[in-house]
């Protein structure tokens, strides 16, 4: 299956979830230290030496987080070397499959490029160890930002049972909440000074690294072909540094290189290489090579000043589904601790949250609702069996085997979709395309599209250009970017594709 920024995006999704299940991991051990105490009831008169049995367990406590800690970094390097190592090298032979194509030579691939893999592997591995890992690994309980977490709630708890301000169960609970709220503290701060969590940097990291592996590798061997021009693919919503040059043909080199093509604008014009800048922190926008003379811009166009709009809306969802994020966790919390007022609170915030969700995408036609970004702990990594296949891809081998779906195209089927045969107002591949060979090669590589009560049998492959048309309901014709696979037992066809802006 080819790398898209879509599945790029899922296999950091699966990298971000192991440090949220760290997190998760590790408040729900410092709960389960805490419920413990030889005190039967907890008031003003003992909050004190409840405070000094629970000071008590930190030794024993480090051992365990830095032990938890140990195991999800294992995890953790292996998921990124598969992110950034094994997709980098797919995509330079993608790439160069492509250019070699339309250029009819093929280049040689650098030792450059191999390094700069590997200098992204070392540096976002360095990141993520500096400032999440090793703030978990240490047992200087003073930067262990899990054993912070720990005194910070013993002591805040302590302090309000004291001073007569809460009871010690709900000083304890709402405590907990608050912490888990603002999330295991990491050294580094934003702008603002504020400290990042260790979720969100983590978070922030994968993502960019994400999105760099995917473009930084294909601009290098454009570089390497001699192609410094892109189309950069356009979206309804977009960041300021994006939307005056989203749709069009650019130069990936600065002005004054020698390769300068003066016709277009440039990427560097728009803070390339900056955080908030064109291709920086979050930004989902592809750089497509171009060949002057042989290419096409067949990307939709959009006024900037509505782009730049649209994107403070779609940073508004964002927001909200951090706070649902947020929510989530503390509700967890309140349910392993048994406190009955803290689950009706949560869950009615919980409510109110996802309902705002809802008008927000219903208010606007270009949002959509992705619970990926609403779920706390984000399940890619569960969906690998041994061999790394999705539970969909599994599900479409499991139906080949049992022979609910058969591997032959019906020809009469595959008619209405082929150009020399097709039917009014329907999508068709150039007679040139072998439907029978995409059936071959791509079953089970890509992605079923999910119904209420499970998966279809409709298999969505992207990245493929083909020759042929993909027909819309006013009847323009769009050029294919894909097919779908419909798998019957016997009325098996492909039908073309086109992403939808």
């Amino acid at each position: 299956m080819m790398i898209t920024q879509d599945s790029m995006q899922h296999d950091a999704d699966a990298s971000i979830g192991i440090y949220t299940k760290l997190e998760q991991d590790i408040y729900a051990k410092l709960i389960d230290t805490l419920k413990h105490t030889r005190y039967s009831k907890v008031d003003k008169n003992n909050a004190l030496a409840w405070q000094l049995e629970q000071l008590s367990k930190m030794g024993v406590l480090t051992e365990s987080v830095v032990s938890m800690a140990a195991k999800f970094t294992k995890t953790s390097k292996k998921s990124l070397e598969h992110l950034i190592k094994e997709n980098g090298i797919q995509i330079v032979d993608e790439v160069d499959d492509d250019l070699k194509h339309k250029l009819h030579k093929k280049v040689a691939v650098s030792p450059d490029i191999r390094n700069t893999i590997n200098s992204m592997m070392n540096q976002t591995w360095k990141d993520l160890d500096n400032s999440v890992n090793e703030s978990l690994l240490t047992r200087n309980t003073q930067n262990n930002a899990a054993l912070r977490a720990y005194q910070g709630i013993i002591k805040q708890t302590t302090l309000e049972t004291v001073t007569g301000l809460k009871t010690h169960e709900r000083a304890f609970a709402d405590t907990v909440y608050k912490w888990i709220g603002a999330g295991l503290s990491s050294p580094l701060t934003d702008k603002g000074g504020h400290h990042w969590s260790l979720e969100g940097y983590s978070r922030m990291v994968i993502q960019t690294t994400a999105h760099q592996t995917f473009n930084n590798l294909r601009l290098k061997r454009m570089q390497d072909y001699g192609t410094h021009l892109a189309v950069m693919t356009s979206h309804p919503a977009s960041r300021p540094a994006c939307a005056y040059i989203q749709g069009q043909v650019v130069n990936v080199v600065p002005p004054g290189n020698q390769y300068y093509n003066d016709k277009y604008d440039s990427i560097y014009n728009h803070g390339y290489g900056k955080p908030a800048g064109t291709q920086g922190i979050n930004c989902g926008h592809e750089l497509i090579p171009f060949i002057d003379g042989v290419n096409t811009n067949n990307q939709p166009q959009y006024d900037p000043d509505e782009a730049i709009a649209k994107g403070k809306v779609v940073q508004k969802q964002r927001s909200r589904e951090r706070a649902i994020r947020a929510t989530k966790k503390q509700l967890a919390a309140a349910q392993e601790l048994g406190d009955e007022q803290g689950v009706q609170h949560y869950k009615s915030q919980l409510a109110n949250q996802q309902k705002s969700v809802r008008e927000l995408v219903k208010n606007h036609d270009f949002l959509a609702r992705d619970y990926s970004r609403e779920k706390v702990v984000l399940g890619p990594q569960k969906q690998y069996n041994k061999a790394k296949l999705r539970l969909d891809q599994r599900h479409t081998l499991a139906q080949i085997k049992s022979g609910a779906w058969g591997t032959k195209v019906n020809a009469d089927k595959q008619a209405p979709h082929m150009k020399s045969t097709h039917g009014k107002g329907k999508s068709y591949f150039d007679d040139s395309v072998d439907a029978q060979k995409l059936v071959d090669k791509y079953t089970g590589k890509g992605k079923l599209i999910e119904q209420k009560n499970g998966f279809s049998n409709r298999e969505l492959v992207t990245g493929v250009k083909l020759p042929g048309k993909v027909i819309t309901l006013d009847g323009t014709g769009l050029p294919i970017t894909g097919f779908t696979i419909h798998h019957s037992k016997q009325r098996t066809h492909v039908v073309p594709y086109a992403k939808k802006e």
